[in-house]
């Protein structure tokens, strides 16, 4: 391919270089042709102006007729002999200085294009990319023949993108690749330096947020550190199911000898994973072992169990009585972190003709793998009515809020009473049913939302409880939800609008993308990921400010 590169390439430089010689050739051609003509024309005047001078002589007899004929024949072969040497004089003139001026611009030109090309042009890329496929190739023969495969051969591949990204320092792709070959010969200083470069200009993606914390925990010799658990904290905001973060974390729970934690992180991996994987079964050996330490450092078998098992909240919602709002109004019940972030832990929605009601809040019910009920340690419980139909508490919402709760020591059933207005959208309560029973006459701001009506195939055999998740997320983008929300089978089919205020970060929601993509599916183990064996439909890329109505979706596609 290079070769044939190189040969256009000198095809069409002589092309172009003839633009500069061919005005010096017509130039030249024309120089000769005009001089030539301007000679001949002389020599022939002067010939005929001698031919009517021997016919005057001839005339008054000074010469003869023979003498006369003898002469005009001697004349003729003159001018004849003039114009022949006049043809062979121009082609003899060089015109040297013009001549030179115009092959040494046609020459400046050519390699001038040369070097522009070299600097410039795709010949280093095209050379990379045929190193990296004649890599590919022979790592896949040696791998057939069950053999490892040369280290070697990246080096000639790394050093070109080297020197390319030493010219331009912002492609990202190479710094990747530069990295992930560094990261393959075990020069995981080299690789930690490309993916920072990385970070540089985009820190929005959560494969290399994981793979700069891998290379940086390798580099120091599987020595775990704060940066590496923030990275892998990071990541796993990015994307709660990034199995590479999911990993480290529970290595950085586990080195902080907080073994439950690096239990549940492992345990995650797995399920995404699969038991039988390779890494699978790598991670379920660390999962034993950090159950064995936990036991060995005085745990028991039942606080081991207990602190596995998956957290709840039993939650009895009551309204005042003096509070009226229609029947379909929705009410959002969740558990946070106290004094903590605002995100919930775990979160359901009702009607308000539901109420009063008894709700079980769950790990299950989480926004994100890395906030849970399982990972807080004290937390409050709210209900809420929403005026709007949003996640996000507004002025004029009417809610009880009750906490801290320590988790360890969770009542069996906490009371709530819906009796409590605030008007100031920080979640304050600052008015009680009696002071203000009226509804608010505060307006909220009309917010981005989807609406989505969905049905699960009737062939498709599932248990009432089971949970089913809707939820946007950016299309082509990172996979946290911008918004999400769960519902229980038996509630379908059924219509649901997705908000900004069902985000699970203010920094990514509907309102941050502009193509989305639409998913609901039927978790199988009641977890937010998603899993070999889950049904679920799906609809994308839609424009988020050209949104039909309403989006149809019928779950009827099994996971692989």
């Amino acid at each position: 391919m290079i070769a044939q590169l190189w040969i256009i390439f000198a095809v069409l430089t002589t092309i172009s270089s003839l633009f500069f010689l061919m005005p010096w050739i017509k130039s030249r051609r024309d120089y000769a042709v005009t001089n030539n003509n301007h000679a001949i024309a002389e020599n022939v005047r002067l010939f005929n102006e001698q031919i009517i001078d021997l016919e005057n002589q001839k005339k008054t007899g000074r010469i003869t007729a023979e003498e006369f004929q003898s002469i005009k024949i001697e004349l003729e072969q003159n001018l004849l002999q003039s114009a022949s040497a006049l043809k062979e004089t121009s082609k003899k003139q060089q015109y040297t200085p013009v001549r030179w001026a115009y092959i040494s611009l046609a020459l400046v030109f050519a390699v001038s294009v040369f070097l522009l090309y070299k600097h410039l042009g795709a010949a280093t890329d095209l050379h990379i990319i045929q190193l990296q496929k004649a890599k590919i190739a022979a790592d896949t023969r040696d791998m057939r023949n069950n053999k490892m495969p040369d280290l070697s051969r990246a080096n000639e591949l790394i050093t070109e993108l080297e020197n390319k990204l030493e010219r331009q320092p912002e492609n990202l792709q190479y710094w990747f690749l530069l990295a992930r070959l560094s990261s393959e010969q075990n020069d995981y200083a080299k690789a930690v330096n490309a993916y920072q470069q990385i970070m540089k200009y985009d820190q929005s993606s959560s494969l290399v947020v994981a793979e700069l914390a891998q290379a940086m925990f390798l580099r120091d010799k599987h020595v775990m550190s704060d940066e590496i658990g923030r990275l892998t904290a990071d990541a796993l905001n990015l994307d709660p199911q990034n199995t590479t973060a999911l990993g480290l974390s529970g290595i950085f729970s586990f080195s902080k000898k907080n073994y439950i934690d690096a239990i549940r992180y492992w345990q995650q991996a797995v399920n995404l994973l699969g038991e039988n994987s390779e890494s699978g079964i790598g991670l379920s050996l660390g999962i034993e072992k950090a159950k064995n330490l936990y036991l060995a450092e005085g745990g028991t078998q039942e606080s081991l169990e207990k602190a596995l098992a998956p957290k709840a909240i039993v939650v009895q919602v009551n309204v005042d009585p003096k509070i009226s709002v229609p029947a379909s109004q929705l009410v959002y019940v969740y558990a946070r972190e106290w004094q903590g972030s605002k995100m919930p832990l775990a979160i359901t929605r009702i009607s308000f003709s539901q109420l009063p009601t008894k709700i079980s809040l769950t790990e299950s019910m989480a926004m994100s793998p890395s906030a849970t009920l399982a990972t807080a340690s004290q937390v409050e419980v709210v209900a809420r009515i929403s005026q709007d139909g949003t996640a996000m508490a507004k002025p004029g919402d009417w809610q009880a809020i009750q906490g801290p709760f320590d988790m360890d020591k969770l009542p069996e059933t906490i009371d709530l009473v819906i009796d409590k207005q605030f008007d100031d959208g920080s979640g304050e309560q600052i008015k009680s049913v009696e002071k203000n029973p009226g509804q608010s006459d505060n307006k909220t701001e009309i917010q981005k939302k989807i609406t989505l009506d969905i049905s699960i195939d009737p062939s498709i055999s599932v248990k009432p409880d089971q949970v089913v998740y809707v939820y946007a997320r950016a299309w082509q983008g990172s996979k946290m939800p911008l918004a999400i929300t769960p519902v229980a089978v038996s509630q379908f089919p059924t219509q649901i609008t997705l908000t900004e205020a069902m985000a699970m970060s203010p920094s990514a929601t509907l309102a941050t993308a502009s193509q989305i993509e639409v998913v609901a599916r039927i978790s199988q183990d009641g977890t937010a990921m998603a899993k070999p064996g889950d049904w679920q439909a799906s609809q994308g890329p839609l424009d988020i400010n050209k949104l039909p109505e309403k989006i149809s979706l019928v779950i009827n596609k099994k996971i692989d």
